[in-house]
């Protein structure tokens, strides 16, 4: 019989083993927790990858295209349209670069300005050459977009010329019969902006509208007069724009008696929907030239909404050609404009007039 002493010691000896074999088995765990975390964060990029990348960051925002640009790893050969300088490109490279703690080995172009030549290094390693070439035949437009500013009446005057001194022609949306209009329209006249008359057209409730206003259950002639009216009032107008409120329907008789004055006028027509009814369809019918509101870039005021909002016009203007948005005259507005304006010229948008878009 296996005396008691040596059970307890036997018994102590086992436990022993194993608190000492948890313990390493959770310290191992820890170290292998810690060593897969490790791993799963990205690594920081190198440097040779950054300048590497750094090519096509500053190409694309310049709006070269993917086919455009030929090469390998260690030499391209990039084709600038013919609307973009190619020191452009050329300046915003080398100041990358440099950023980047690259060499520059060379940076130089011909006496013509048509072909510019960088070749960038590593301690003294040669890493990549880029060789930008003029083509002319190349076009780098990438749409047209006509921007409306419209609430004039609730901006100041300091507001309104910061609108107005954005690299980028702009359209103002002035209601009739305002004091303040005529003050917007000379200011236009100044900085030669389009003026469009914005007539509110809204379902009937009751009160008594304004002169100038459009109501659904007004007859023919009385909506005739109302537009006259409205467009007289508004010196420079190139435009007539139907702001449609609620739930109001714009018919087809109400539509044609607006495109009759509109045409007398001379103007287009600048409407919210595309049907059905289609609007244009029937301006155009009537030699009235026509545009379709395509984004309001505000209606939620926040700075990512409006930046998206942009960016979707942007989007528009790319694949159809050109494209219509509406903003208000507000101070945030303003601040988002006048940071992503800069980078859509950059790929090669243009910010052009109403009348050049309208059809």
């Amino acid at each position: 019989m296996v005396p008691r002493w040596k059970v307890r010691l036997l018994g102590t000896l086992l436990v022993s083993v194993l608190i000492l074999g948890t313990v390493k088995f959770l310290s191992q765990r820890d170290l292998d927790l810690k060593f897969f975390a490790q791993a799963s964060e990205p690594k920081p990029c190198s440097k040779k990858e950054a300048l590497r990348l750094s090519v096509y960051q500053v190409l694309f925002e310049y709006g070269i295209q993917v086919d455009w640009i030929s090469g390998d790893s260690l030499s391209k050969t990039v084709r600038i349209p013919k609307d973009l300088a190619i020191v452009e490109p050329y300046t915003a490279l080398v100041g990358r670069f440099k950023e980047e703690g690259g060499q520059l080995l060379r940076a130089d172009s011909n006496p013509e300005g048509d072909v510019a030549v960088i070749e960038v290094g590593v301690q003294n390693e040669p890493l990549f050459a880029l060789t930008l070439r003029k083509d002319s035949e190349l076009n780098r437009v990438a749409g047209s977009i006509a921007l409306i500013v419209r609430e004039l009446h609730r901006a100041n005057d300091a507001l309104l010329e910061e609108f107005m001194s954005l690299d980028a022609q702009i359209g103002l949306a002035a209601f009739p019969g305002l004091n303040h209009t005529r003050e917007v329209t000379s200011m236009a006249a100044e900085s030669q902006h389009e003026v469009v008359v914005q007539i509110p057209f809204e379902t009937t409730n009751g009160k008594v509208g304004d002169e100038y206003r459009l109501e659904s259950n007004m007859t023919v002639k009385e909506i005739r007069k109302r537009v006259r009216r409205g467009i007289a009032s508004v010196q420079g107008v190139v435009s007539v724009y139907i702001h449609i409120g609620g739930e109001a329907n714009l018919d087809g008789a109400l539509l044609e008696a607006i495109l009759d004055e509109t045409g007398k006028a001379e103007l287009s027509l600048l409407v919210e929907r595309e049907g059905p009814p289609d609007d244009c369809t029937l301006a155009r019918k009537k030699g009235v030239a026509c545009g379709v509101v395509h984004t309001f870039l505000d209606t939620i005021k926040e700075a990512p909404f409006i930046r998206q909002q942009l960016l979707h016009l942007a989007e528009l203007a790319s694949r159809e050609g050109r494209a219509i948005g509406v903003c208000s005259a507000e101070d945030l507005t303003l601040r988002v404009l006048k940071n992503e304006l800069p980078k859509l010229h950059k790929k090669g948008f243009k910010f052009v007039k109403l009348s050049e878009v309208v059809n």
